[in-house]
């Protein structure tokens, strides 16, 4: 069984800072005002094998209905350092929400709505259950909604 990484991988999914993810992107707007030149944000992807995962990103340049982002996890090409950039929609941003409260992760219960950190994204997931692992420690087993995906996670 691979369990991924403890607390710090794993938050609360707020509706306040993120879609929910059942609702479709082009119900949330994002006013153009909400975010700054070398903000740090993130943006949701809808390339395929991506959809609906959320990646750090820094705003580089603000336009009419979109803004320029530097994503600093991502090479621009294979072997290079230069970084990957990007134009996105407003509609595909959202500010980096505040650190999950210390031991939140004691009071979810099953159906609670999370993202988990995997592959330097958040992947919007559902807490399906806690477990025992074999050491005696809690393992949360959450499902990632767009690829039905089961991880364990330490918290």
């Amino acid at each position: 069984m691979t369990v991924l990484a403890g607390p710090e991988g794993l938050r609360v999914h707020s509706c306040k800072l993120a879609r929910s993810p059942f609702a479709a992107p082009e119900e949330v707007d994002s006013p153009l005002g909400a975010f700054a030149v070398g903000q740090r944000v993130e943006v949701m992807q809808e390339d395929e094998g991506y959809e609906g995962a959320w990646f750090v990103a820094e705003v580089l340049e603000l336009q009419k209905e979109a803004v320029r982002v530097m994503y600093p996890a991502f090479a621009a090409e294979e072997g290079s350092d230069a970084k990957l950039e990007d134009t996105v929609q407003l509609r595909r941003l959202r500010p980096m929400p505040p650190p999950p409260a210390p031991a939140f992760s004691g009071s979810l219960s099953a159906g609670a709505p999370l993202e988990m950190l995997f592959e330097d994204g958040w992947w919007q997931a559902v807490l399906t259950a806690s477990e025992t692992a074999e050491d005696g420690k809690a393992v949360l087993v959450v499902q990632t909604v767009y690829h039905n995906q089961t991880h364990r996670i330490a918290p």
